[in-house]
């Protein structure tokens, strides 16, 4: 079917296709022929028509879109081959020719623009005559193809010719016979005559040349030539935008040159067209290019009898930056003198001593001449630099061969605090671009010493280093119980006592006995630091002098905790017991069931073989427990680990075994932070994993681990069955008792059964070899990270 579609599409295409080439072949008379034949009324459809025809409505029908904003084409489409391999000019687009390529109604006259008093009236016109006054007539003729109009009541009068003024004076002349109150002889007219024009005829013209679209084309009657030069596209490439001629009759009636307009925005040379004008566009003549430091860089069209200052006047201008003591001239020799020459290019130079000579040059330009305008050098006349710490750096002028360093500093604002006075630096810079360094004691240069207070040259530069650049500043660091431990700036004459307020103080914890000092041993490569212990009084900001050690770099200061403060160590006691809270831990070794005593003891509510302590260990939080990679195995069990992060931190606990012994191992001693758990039966067991309906079953004593699993939908397809996980509500894990004959242990209520999922893997000899080695490299990784955790 699909097929069929398509070869059906390629049908239609390759006949629509044909049919078009046919038509662009048929004559008019013949197209007119086809569509009287198929029934077609060519009249309805006249806009389509005119349009093929070049035909334009008339300036009272156009609608002009003024408004429409188009996107200028790219230079690139306007490069002339002509100056391809010409280096400085192959870029450079011709000038005017884009000018052509936006919408034509720019140059269409406009709707609501009344008709010049020197419009022509001929055939097709339409005439509006007003009488108003005493006599009240208006009538709209039309002008008849033998140039006449005919006036009720008065006949036929001859109009073709006629300017609209020419008109007036003639109706005038010819209606005051038949009205008395229009004759104004006797200064007493009472009756006043209107001559406008209506629909404006058409008028064929034809725009012939080095043009984009030559043709013929049907414009209002007061087009111009540049509505014309417009709807033809305006000038190719090849065709000339100064020497535009209007043939009349077979003869040449006027000359447009475009650069005119485009350059000064004159309209005086833009004539109306009449009936059977010819606009032709001839090859351009003479072409050179300007590229460099001018306002508009391009290749421009020039006249025989044009120079150099025209050029200069076409392009714009210079830019400020235009050097014009020479400007180079590539020439491509000129047939009639290549006889002279071995080459066919020359370079000419042309050095101007001011821009008022280049302004006025009359030196005459050849055909395919390139001129390039450079731009002056980056050297400074008078410059000078001066960075680094003063207070304004950057350039100065540079006034006199007798400025020293001394003056540029000065005029630089002066030096900053941190200056360094010892060493400065000075970089001079030669005519030849070479570079020398000097270096000067600041501080004497200051005072006027004629060694160091260098005499300055256009260019030097002067940089002034900062003092910790020259001798950064060191540090000391202090850690433990202060309220902002970490490195400071070791600044002259800093104690201990000092640094410690520096650090805001002490923390509650802090003891103030045995303060542990240490300090860079640079005697001994054997030994890295000595130790010094300092004990300072409670108010160690009135130390004495003699028993406050002055801190020396790199000194390492550590504030030890009092061992005889605690603070903050409790453990929470929630769920089924008569007072749930936070309680403080009495003494080191305190235990669970202390703790529970103290909460007022078990509810009746309380579900024994649910108590659990919550406590959260750094282990798991450091090691992941490693997985086989795919490629190990055949079959991959796999379940959401987010399920059993809720049971890594639970320690089961067996209430009723406390009970009998406190001293068991059962009843475990408290840390900070642990929460003691003891919750309310909830008579129900979670199945969730890969089963038919995760759900919460009705407990139900004795039932087996499958009798739970059918209750939630059973096992899939994709279940891991006998992989099953099962978490009492305590946190231990649930075993079978591993004998068919002896009963596995009862699933209690608040267990939580996971089914996980299970997939096939294809395995790979290569990646097996490769995993097995990360494997092992892993564990050893897991090995040595939990003995580092856990040695004493």
């Amino acid at each position: 079917m699909f097929k069929r579609a398509v070869l059906f599409l390629f049908l239609f295409i390759l006949s629509v296709s044909n049919i078009l080439s046919q038509v662009d072949n048929l004559s008019d008379s013949s197209i007119r022929r086809k569509a009287e034949e198929l029934g077609i009324d060519l009249k309805s459809r006249n806009k389509f028509g005119n349009e093929k025809e070049h035909n334009v409505r008339d300036s009272s029908q156009v609608e002009i879109r003024q408004n429409i904003l188009y996107k200028p084409l790219p230079d690139s489409l306007f490069r002339l081959p002509s100056f391809s391999n010409r280096k400085l000019a192959k870029e450079l687009p011709a000038f005017g020719y884009n000018f052509f390529n936006y919408f034509p109604n720019s140059f269409e006259p406009g709707k609501n623009i009344p008709v010049p008093l020197n419009y022509q009236v001929g055939p097709g016109d339409e005439l509006v005559i007003s009488l108003w006054g005493e006599t009240q007539s208006v009538e709209n003729l039309t002008v008849r193809n033998d140039g006449k109009i005919f006036i009720p009541n008065v006949g036929l009068v001859k109009v073709s010719g006629l300017t609209l003024k020419q008109l007036k004076v003639k109706l005038k002349n010819i209606l005051s016979k038949r009205y008395s109150s229009l004759d104004d002889s006797n200064k007493e007219a009472r009756t006043f005559l209107d001559v406008a024009t209506g629909k404006l005829r058409t008028v064929k013209i034809f725009v012939l040349g080095e043009v984009n679209r030559p043709g013929g084309y049907t414009l209002p009657a007061n087009s111009s030539t540049f509505t014309a030069l417009y709807y033809s596209g305006g000038p190719s490439l090849k065709g000339s935008l100064r020497n535009i001629y209007i043939i009349r009759k077979g003869k040449r009636i006027a000359k447009v040159d475009l650069y005119n307009y485009l350059l000064a925005g004159k309209t005086n040379n833009d004539i109306a067209l009449h009936e059977a004008d010819v606009v032709f566009v001839p090859p351009t003549s003479k072409r050179v290019a300007i590229s460099g430091a001018v306002f508009r860089p391009a290749i421009y069209e020039i006249a025989d009898n044009e120079s150099l200052k025209d050029l200069i006047t076409y392009c714009g201008g210079l830019n400020y930056n235009a050097y014009i003591k020479n400007l180079e001239i590539e020439r491509i020799v000129p047939f009639n003198n290549r006889n002279k020459y071995k080459n066919s290019r020359l370079v000419i130079s042309l050095n101007f001593n001011n821009i008022k000579d280049l302004l006025a040059s009359d030196f005459i330009l050849e055909d395919g001449d390139v001129i390039d305008i450079k731009t002056v050098d980056s050297l400074y006349e008078n410059k000078l630099v001066i960075d680094g710490e003063v207070l304004q750096p950057g350039m100065y002028q540079f006034k006199n061969d007798t400025m020293k360093v001394s003056d540029l500093i000065r005029l630089s604002g002066g030096l900053k605090a941190t200056a360094f006075l010892q060493k400065a630096l000075l970089i001079r810079t030669f005519p030849t671009k070479k570079k020398e360094v000097f270096y000067f004691n600041l501080k004497q240069a200051l005072r006027g010493d004629k060694k160091n207070n260098i005499i300055l040259n256009n260019l030097d530069s002067v940089y002034i280093f900062n003092l910790n650049y020259i001798n950064p500043s060191k540090i000391v660091e202090i850690s433990g119980e202060v309220k902002n431990p970490g490195k400071y700036i070791r600044f002259k004459g800093l104690t201990l006592s000092k640094l410690l307020m520096i650090a805001g103080g002490v923390t509650d914890s802090a003891s103030l006995n045995k303060i542990e000092l240490t300090r860079m041993d640079t005697t001994n490569q054997t030994k890295y630091s000595d130790k010094i212990t300092v004990s300072l009084r409670k108010d160690f900001w009135n130390t004495p002098q003699d028993s406050d050690p002055v801190l020396k770099d790199f000194d390492r200061v550590l504030i030890n905790a009092d061992p005889n403060k605690t603070y903050n160590k409790t453990v929470t006691v929630s769920g089924e017991v008569l007072y749930p809270g936070t309680y403080t831990i009495l003494y080191e070794g305190e235990k669970v069931y202390d703790i529970v005593q103290r909460a007022g003891g078990l509810r009746e509510t309380a579900y024994k073989r649910a108590i659990y302590v919550k406590r959260s260990n750094p282990i798991f939080e450091l090691v992941k427990k490693p997985s086989l990679p795919d490629s190990l195995v055949k079959y991959k069990s796999f379940f959401q680990t987010s399920i059993l992060t809720g049971f890594s931190d639970r320690i089961p606990i067996n209430w009723d075994d406390i009970v009998a012994d406190p001293n068991t191992d059962e009843n475990i001693e408290v840390e900070p932070n642990d929460t003691i758990n003891i919750p309310n039966n909830p008579n129900v067991v979670y199945v969730v994993g890969e089963v038919g309906i995760p759900a919460t079953v009705k407990y139900k004593k004795n039932a087996s681990l499958s009798y739970y699993i059918n209750q939630a939908g059973g096992y899939t397809q994709n279940s891991d069955e006998g992989g099953e996980i099962v978490i009492l509500p305590n946190g231990r894990k649930w075993e079978t008792s591993g004998w068919f004959f002896i009963p596995n242990p009862e699933i209690l209520s608040g267990s939580t059964i996971l089914v996980p999922t299970i997939y096939e893997i294809k395995r790979d000899a290569w990646p097996i070899i490769r995993d097995t080695f990360s494997i092992i490299s892993s564990a050893t990784i897991i090995i040595l990270t939990v003995y580092n955790l856990t040695r004493p």
